[in-house]
């Protein structure tokens, strides 16, 4: 079996390995000594044992690797080219350098790879090796995999990074190990502000509700052949539970996450994900970083850039060891980052679209504001800076940190905000709560959901227990009618008024004008709805609202347990909400929402439809 191995590694080491046989053969007939006759005999064997191998095993590598398991990393069959050099893992110390390495595949180097320790940025030459002059500041060097290529995994976890040490002075040897990878087909879900922490019930949520929702769409697509990449875009933890007796901090996450049956992981810095005993950013996040790796980094897959940016920057005033600080941030790119930035893009073509993961929006929620379209809102704090240095790019940006669902988009840039797989903070569905899973905007907990087809995707927002074609939500106004005999029996309805403000003004009263609401939890100006009656279009009206679902769910809730609703309690203002007017109480609703790629979801509105925390 050995011979076999080896005589398959030959052969898909040297393309002309059949000349080869052919000068063999010549060979064979001068010469005949007994020996030559033997080897030659030999190897012409196990050239036929290979041709009948070959048959049988289809998903051989170039790099040797045979494929038994399906749900792994695919091994196509690339031919090297007579360019290729063999590796050579002896790289020589260079003057000036202190890391160095080589970027390679099976037995050859691989030119032209971009390895970046965080600040500079390199490509390898045609011996795969490379250089860099580092600070070590970051503590780790990473490889930007091309396309065509991915990298081994330990577990979920990409071994894309190589931890260095920090004495400038020493020289690190970091090598990078690229397997072959040709699917075009692959599915990313963008995950957001999971928040694992032992408050709110979340473990049992978690652990009941979200890991087989989100694994079943994991196997799903894996059974259809497409692989899955988890992108996550902050807040793993939550940092003020860390150092609570049995909490869960940034460390103890990773155990959570290893339960998703996802092909790879990678993750992004949130501001919970700080150190809270450090009032200094770049201290705050070294336990982040020997968890989860690199702050920030890129890697491409199929034909798409990815980077991910650490967009919050963690001051923590009062922070010390043994104390926790404000952990207040502030959200923008340092200037470093901006830097590295500038030259990841310079080895990325205009042409190539780009996919960044990062934290804190770059809009905030876009709102109507007395108009009829949304207005952008600021909230990265150099939000210009960004966009300027993508000029030219076409870029989709995945982010979290609202718990909400929003999308933004200004010339070739689209950022979709997505809501946050812990909902706000798993608070609705704790049992004396909801006991259902929603955003403070009425969206549902969940996660972004995007296929790939080549360079080009089309996506969807998961609602985690519903299926997917659940994308928005139908209120019937002459029912929403909040008042504490209904729903907080054991407060009053002026408590309710006042613990909600303005976000009780369209339910504190009973209503009968026929007044429908849908709230579109993914919605951007190029979906489209059409609400008909009696096969009559009715208008529709974008408005600026709160839901309702949300009030029931949880300051209804709070307040009948004898809580206060704070702040942080109440609902979020949103503008996919749309009014439309019926003929009557009682008529049926054909409602039609096309979302931004084409897909049609419809539902069937049979009214009067009541207000419950159980509605779909």
């Amino acid at each position: 079996m050995q011979e076999i191995t080896n005589l398959i590694t030959f052969a898909f080491n040297y393309r002309n390995s059949f000349i080869r046989v052919t000068i063999y053969l010549i060979e064979f007939k001068n010469n005949k000594p007994t020996k030559f006759i033997n080897m030659k005999l030999t190897f012409l064997k196990g050239w036929l044992l290979l041709i009948a191998v070959s048959l049988s095993m289809p998903l051989i590598t170039s790099c040797g690797e045979k494929n038994d398991n399906p749900t792994q990393e695919p091994t196509p069959t690339p031919t090297p080219t007579p360019d290729d050099k063999d590796v050579s893992f002896d790289v020589p110390d260079k003057d000036g350098y202190n890391i160095k390495g080589v970027v390679y595949c099976g037995t050859k180097a691989v030119k032209d790879v971009v390895v970046s320790d965080g600040d500079v940025v390199t490509k390898t030459d045609e011996d795969g090796r490379y250089y860099i002059n580092s600070t070590k500041r970051h503590g780790s060097v990473f490889v930007s995999f091309p396309s065509g290529y991915t990298v081994k995994k330990d577990g979920l976890w990409p071994q894309f990074y190589g931890k260095t040490s920090t004495d400038k002075n020493t020289v690190d040897q970091i090598n990078f190990e690229l397997l072959p990878y040709d699917k075009k087909d692959y599915v990313v879900i963008g995950i957001a502000d999971i928040h694992i922490a032992n408050v709110r019930q979340t473990l049992r949520q978690f652990t009941d509700n979200y890991l087989p929702d989100i694994n079943k769409t994991i196997r799903d697509y894996k059974a259809a052949g497409k692989d899955v990449y988890i992108l996550t875009m902050g807040d793993q933890s939550h940092d003020l539970y860390w150092y609570d007796k049995g909490g869960v901090d940034i460390d103890g996450t990773k155990s959570y996450f290893n339960k998703l049956e996802a092909d790879a992981f990678f993750s992004t810095m949130g501001n919970h994900d700080n150190d809270p005993y450090y009032a200094d950013d770049y201290l705050a996040e070294t336990r982040f970083r020997a968890t989860y790796g690199p702050t920030h980094y890129s890697f491409n897959i199929a034909g798409t850039h990815y980077i991910t940016l650490d967009d919050i920057v963690y001051t923590n005033a009062g922070g010390a060891q043994g104390t926790l600080g404000d952990r207040e941030y502030e959200t923008r790119i340092t200037t470093e980052q901006m830097n590295w930035l500038k030259n990841d893009l310079k080895n990325v073509s205009k042409s190539t679209p780009i996919v960044i993961c990062m934290h804190s929006p770059l809009w905030r929620t876009a709102l109507l504001q007395g108009g009829t379209t949304p207005t952008l809102r600021t909230s990265l704090k150099n939000n210009a800076d960004v966009i300027a240095a993508l000029s030219g790019y076409r870029v989709t940006f995945l982010t979290g940190h609202a718990h909400v669902n929003t999308s933004n988009r200004s010339g070739s840039i689209v950022e979709y905000n997505i809501g946050s797989g812990a909902g706000r903070l798993w608070e609705s569905g704790q049992d004396f709560l909801g006991k259902n899973h929603i955003c403070g905007d009425g969206s549902g907990g969940g996660y972004f959901v995007m296929e790939f087809n080549g360079t080009g995707f089309s996506a969807y927002y998961k609602c985690i227990g519903y299926d997917k074609d659940y994308q928005f939500r139908t209120y019937d106004l002459n029912n929403c009618h909040i008042t504490a005999e209904k729903y907080c029996p054991k407060s009053t309805d002026n408590l309710i008024i006042n613990s909600l403000g303005d976000s009780m003004d369209d339910y504190k009263n009973k209503r009968s004008d026929n007044i429908v609401r849908i709230n579109v939890f993914g919605f951007n100006e190029r979906w489209k709805i059409k609400v008909t009656e009696n096969g009559k279009t009715l208008a529709t009206t974008r408005k600026d609202a709160y839901d309702p679902l949300w009030i029931i769910s949880v300051p209804c809730k709070l307040l009948d347990n004898r809580q206060s609703v704070t702040s942080g309690k109440l609902p979020s203002l949103t503008s996919h909400i749309f009014d439309v007017k019926a003929s009557s109480a009682t008529s049926t609703l054909e409602i039609e929402v096309t979302d931004e790629w084409g897909k049609t979801y419809k539902e069937t509105m049979t009214r009067p439809k009541q207000l419950t925390c159980d509605m779909k």
